[in-house]
């Protein structure tokens, strides 16, 4: 019995890591974008047809909404860090030292050697060391999996950002110019661009919030890690 049940966990090990790989956060911003792509092609008066049938349409579509998914998280991580947060890195710093202290890190040797590298960014440094403390200590695979779906949480809102963006163009398309006879009445295409942005400001800060969640953990469980 002991033998299946390490058999058995060893399936389901190598199940969990094909999902970790085709990360499913990301059919989630992907169907979105790629059905208002669809949508954009349609309004634009183009008409297309795919030749393919069973499971090679099934495969096909799968792929497709995949790699939307990914471009999606691209934008949308390079739109939140690249351009919202970037005048916060300074914010992010003092938060993180802030959290160290109230762990009683603060006053670590190496941890202070760290922080004192200003000009290579040695707090951000520290973060991704002990993103690789936690990876290599089997005994917190607990908090481990509970950071993944931090992140997992955080790419599906990263990407759910430039999906609406995506379906916004579309309203807007379908209010002035489209190619179907029936355009979208001005004052429901408004009222749904406006729900739309109201979406998009709620996904940029959800998908903040959730990497707070990630910093707030990393730390405390590196702190739990050092007292026993």
């Amino acid at each position: 019995m002991n033998d299946f049940g390490s058999a058995l966990k060893a399936i389901f090990e190598k199940i969990g890591e094909f999902f970790d790989l085709f990360d499913l956060s990301f059919f989630v911003s992907g169907v979105l974008a790629a059905c208002g792509f669809g949508q954009l092609i349609y309004l634009a008066g183009f008409r297309y047809s795919l030749d393919l049938n069973g499971f090679p349409k099934v495969i096909s579509t799968i792929i497709l909404f995949y790699i939307a998914g990914l471009i999606c998280f691209a934008l949308g991580r390079w739109f939140r860090i690249g351009i919202i947060e970037k005048k916060k890195r300074s914010e992010f710093d003092r938060d993180f030292i802030c959290i160290l202290q109230a762990h009683g890190l603060a006053d670590d040797p190496t941890i202070k050697a760290y922080i004192a590298r200003q000009e290579s960014r040695g707090i951000w440094r520290l973060y991704v060391r002990f993103w690789a403390e936690l990876r290599e200590n089997p005994s917190v695979s607990r908090s481990v999996s509970l950071l993944k779906r931090y992140w997992v949480m955080t790419a599906t809102y990263d990407g759910l950002t430039v999906a609406l963006l995506v379906w916004i163009i579309v309203i807007t398309f379908w209010m002035f110019d489209s190619g179907v006879s029936i355009k979208l009445p001005i004052s429901v295409g408004i009222g749904g661009i406006v729900i739309l942005i109201c979406l998009v400001i709620g996904c940029v800060h959800e998908a903040g919030r959730y990497f707070t969640y990630q910093l707030e953990e990393v730390v405390a469980t590196i702190a739990s890690k050092q007292t026993k």
